[in-house]
């Protein structure tokens, strides 16, 4: 009996590893670990809500969704939420429960209605909506005032949400030139822009206090009318003087 006893305890042991084993590749499926497991990408909704708490990326990228599931704002870790090419047509109340959010892509869907819960999340950083046909984003009760990315271009938006010059953190803007073709003065309070991208653009009127932007290394101005590229060309040339990079198309 006593030799017994040890056979029954390795077998045991081999029976608790070769589970744990079997479940280790069950959470490998799907799911990419990386920075010693300390963060988590999931590419598959189904398993990602056998392991809610460890949940920190999700990856959706043309899935042919036409919503955001409503189990994804059950996720209280999920730190990165990519949508991008689906066919969404909303970004809904729900999404003020993904507090520890840093990113969410959900460039090239179809997206009509954002709520302005989106830009209330208090570990937000990074907004990519372009793309969609948005036509007008309403402004937060309590914006985060630390984002530092936002990418709009590509909707039907008239004009510049205003709230978007309160963001005086952001280093990266991707705008379409309002209708008017006169982009406001208030883009000179975002005095830490890096990066200022601006498209659909027939005409556009660049205000003289743009130089002021000491940090901007880039911008961009897409779909210029070239009729009036000879008009504009002194104009470029004293932008050139201020700013390292300048690209007209």
């Amino acid at each position: 009996m006593k030799r017994i006893q040890p056979i029954l305890i390795f077998l045991l042991c081999l029976l608790i590893f070769s589970s744990c084993q079997e479940k280790e590749e069950e959470v490998k499926e799907g799911a990419f670990h990386y920075k010693e497991w300390d963060a988590r990408k999931y590419e598959s909704l189904a398993l990602a809500m056998k392991y809610p708490k460890l949940v920190e990326i999700l990856y959706f990228q043309e899935k042919w969704l036409t919503d955001i599931p409503q189990s994804v704002f059950g996720f209280s870790n999920l730190r990165i939420l990519k949508m991008g090419g689906n066919q969404i047509l909303e970004i809904p109340d729900g999404i003020s429960q993904l507090t520890s959010l840093e990113e969410i892509d959900v460039e090239r869907n179809a997206l009509k209605e954002v709520s302005s819960k989106l830009f209330e999340l208090p570990n937000l950083r990074k907004i990519d909506l372009s793309g969609n046909n948005i036509k007008i984003l309403d402004r937060p009760d309590k914006l985060n005032e630390k984002i530092k990315e936002l990418y709009l271009s590509g909707n039907e938006l008239e004009e510049i949400p205003a709230f978007v010059f309160e963001l005086l953190e952001l280093k990266t803007l991707y705008v379409d030139i309002p209708k008017s073709g006169e982009i406001p003065l208030e883009i000179c309070d975002l005095i830490n822009l890096e990066t200022l991208y601006f498209s659909n653009s027939s005409d556009v009127i660049i205000p003289d206090c743009i130089c002021e932007l000491k940090e901007l290394k880039s911008l961009t101005v897409f779909g210029y009318n070239p009729k009036r590229l000879e008009k504009f060309s002194e104009r470029i040339e004293e932008i050139k003087d201020c700013i390292s990079g300048v690209l007209i198309n």
